[in-house]
């Protein structure tokens, strides 16, 4: 079920990606939106919290923003959601304040990033880069962690996972880097090949932290969406913690497609 889910959903995100536009759009404020709402879930929130309702409206309102043009609205509605999703929290439900309101930073931000790279930019081959290197980390990190075993990376939060995989996701994502560069005529092979290896990295603690969120409420996996890997959540960890990374792509740029070419 895994590969069979993979091999419908990646063309379609790849497709979207390229396509670009008001589809693209359209994507990415759902991926935010189901995401809001499995991490409130995942936090014990449901869906009729004030909130839930402000965490969802306040991650969607940003990748809006971001799309129209807005970007500085977009990062004061995040600002903002944030301080107020805490604030309502704690005083809700003190154990879950921290957890919740992480969620509308990652999640914020992982719209507003893809948003910026995609839209702002007009960079199709930098987004397909972007979320392929962290498709490749996960594979090679999978494979090389079964392959090779060795030493557990983070045993209390993910016991699966060891310094090998990581080694082996580094691999994948920078072999896949320097490939997509040379394939797309990129002048910056060895710059797109260490983001590549940061991209990786950050994928990867991007895993833990929603394992980490998982561990801490009992929950095996964040939903049911996909089947054989669970929620959008388990699947899009590695955007999430990447995230930073297609923004550094946006200011590398500085707004232009001169990264690329």
């Amino acid at each position: 079920m895994r590969v069979i889910s993979a091999v419908i959903l990646a063309p379609i995100v790849l497709g979207v990606i390229i396509k670009g536009g008001l589809v693209f759009y359209l994507m990415t404020l759902l991926l935010v939106s189901i995401m809001a709402w499995e991490w409130f879930r995942l936090c014990g929130f449901n869906v009729l919290n004030p909130v839930s309702i402000i965490f969802i409206i306040g991650v969607s309102g940003a990748t809006t923003l971001t799309f129209v043009g807005s970007t500085k609205l977009a990062t004061a509605t995040l600002f903002f959601t944030t301080c107020l999703v805490f604030v309502l929290a704690f005083s809700s439900n003190r154990a879950s304040a921290k957890w919740i309101t992480s969620g509308v930073i990652a999640i914020g931000v992982t719209g507003l990033s893809l948003i910026l790279v995609r839209e702002s930019m007009g960079a199709w081959v930098l987004t397909v880069w972007f979320v392929v290197t962290v498709w490749m980390t996960d594979i090679f990190a999978y494979f090389g962690g079964r392959k090779f075993q060795g030493r557990k990376l983070a045993p209390q939060i993910s016991p699966g996972k060891t310094w090998t995989g990581l080694a082996g996701g580094i691999v994948g994502a920078v072999a896949w880097s320097i490939g997509w560069s040379l394939c797309t005529g990129g002048r910056h092979i060895v710059t797109l090949a260490l983001l590549g290896m940061v991209v990786a990295v950050l994928a990867q603690l991007g895993d833990l932290g929603v394992s980490r969120v998982k561990r801490q409420f009992g929950v095996k996996d964040t939903g049911s969406l996909i089947p054989g890997h669970g929620g959008l959540l388990d699947r899009a960890d590695g955007i999430i913690g990447a995230a930073p990374v297609a923004l550094m792509c946006v200011v590398i740029s500085n707004g232009s497609m001169s990264f690329w070419t």
